[in-house]
């Protein structure tokens, strides 16, 4: 199994977070995080899990 290197921080031009949509301006802040595959270098993002109810409102 890889390694994987969790919740890490996503900005935009290191300096401005990079915010999320879903067909529609979210009303609540919603963190974009990202894991890293350090074997292959590949990048996932996600939102955490406690959070997924802020895209639903």
């Amino acid at each position: 199994m890889s390694e994987v290197i969790e919740n890490c921080d996503v900005y935009a031009a290191s300096s401005y977070p990079v915010s999320i949509s879903h067909g529609h301006r979210i009303r609540q802040k919603v963190d974009l995080k990202a894991r890293v595959d350090a074997d292959t270098g590949e990048v996932t993002f996600y939102v955490p899990k406690e959070q997924i109810v802020k895209l639903r409102d």
